[in-house]
């Protein structure tokens, strides 16, 4: 596909192996972020026809008023919808602040938004009250070639995880809204019933959730940082992958582990059934004894199991980056006409 470079600046998280992007360099470290990414797109404005925003904030907005097309991608509106804000009494009002004012920066004529799921866009309708002409869903890619099942034994092997043990894995950070007090507690009640379970946890651990896990020492494995490299592997570890949240957005995880042939179990929050598409079993987060009892049948079941792989193989097979591009391709054109 021949993309032209001057159409892709700020194209960064959707294209992986292609010369595609032309990007501006990270700022001094000397210089405040917010400050020094204003005054880069303020050099590079008269440049170019387009502007990508990968993760937009109010200082790149800014530069509307350069009379430059803008498309920027919207992850989530954790600063905005998540009741369980990691952050602040302080820093919570001000952050929702400062999203709403980039919102409605965004929300003219020449700004079109994408946002990964449909669910996204009709909550930025909703709560921001933006225009739904301007919205388009893209969902996410996944690079197939890292996440794709494999040997799980050849695996654990080179893991240096054990072969006879049914392994639960959980990937998130620490982070309030993605339980891990849950994931925890679920991972009890599976000990109880079977008690040679493993559990890995890739996230490492808040004092508070070590003092949780108390107990669990021959049956958890804690792991601060994997490598992005190498944490596809831990996937295919994995006999089941559990996801608990209490409020999510469309999460990498989840479409990774179905990419990789692990069986999930996840929350029923929205937007989880949307990216999910059917291949996860879905309950409420805080049903912990639903989570163990929905985990047990699924390692005591390999027909079970192998049906809810298929479904989460046959789900992310179309999500790729050449698909997440050629859509996003779409949404400049749209821009540049309507511009």
């Amino acid at each position: 596909m021949q993309v032209p470079v001057h159409l892709l600046l700020y194209f960064r998280q959707l294209v992986s192996g292609d010369t595609l992007v032309q990007d501006i360099p990270p700022p001094s470290p000397v210089v405040p972020r917010l400050l020094a990414s204003a005054l880069k797109l303020g050099r590079f404005a008269t440049k170019y026809s387009l502007f990508h925003m990968a993760t937009p904030n109010s200082f790149d907005c800014l530069y509307n008023w350069r009379l430059r097309p803008i498309v920027a991608t919207l992850h989530d509106l954790g600063g905005v919808l998540y009741r369980f804000s990691p952050r602040s009494r302080v820093a919570a009002p001000l952050g929702k602040k400062l999203f709403m004012l980039t919102i409605r920066s965004l929300n003219r004529a020449r700004s079109q938004i994408i946002t990964p799921t449909a669910w996204l866009r009709q909550q930025l309708v909703d709560v921001a009250d933006v225009d739904a002409d301007r919205i388009h869903v893209v969902p996410y890619g996944i690079d197939h070639s890292v996440f794709r099942p494999r040997n799980k034994v050849e695996v654990r092997k080179a893991l240096g995880l054990p072969t006879d043990r049914p392994i639960v894995l959980h990937v998130s950070t620490a982070a309030i809204n993605k339980n891990v007090p849950g994931a925890l507690a679920i991972f009890k009640r599976i000990r109880q019933v079977c008690p040679t379970a493993l559990f890995i946890r890739i996230g490492g651990l808040t004092p508070s959730q070590r003092l949780l896990a108390s107990g669990l020492e021959k049956n958890l494995k804690v792991i601060d940082y994997v490598d992005p490299s190498q944490i596809a592997f831990f996937y295919n570890s994995a006999d089941v992958y559990a996801h608990p949240s209490l409020e999510e957005g469309a999460s990498f995880p989840l479409l990774e582990a179905l990419a990789s042939g692990v069986a999930v179990v996840a929350s029923k929050v929205a937007p989880i059934p949307e990216v999910t598409g059917g291949a996860a079993s879905l309950l409420d987060p805080t049903d912990l004894d639903g989570f163990a009892t929905t985990v047990l049948n699924i390692l005591n079941n390999e027909q079970h199991r192998k049906k809810s792989i298929e479904l989460g193989l046959s789900r992310v097979k179309n999500l790729t980056w050449r698909n997440a591009a050629e859509r996003t391709l779409g949404v400049y054109t749209h821009a540049l006409e309507m511009h």
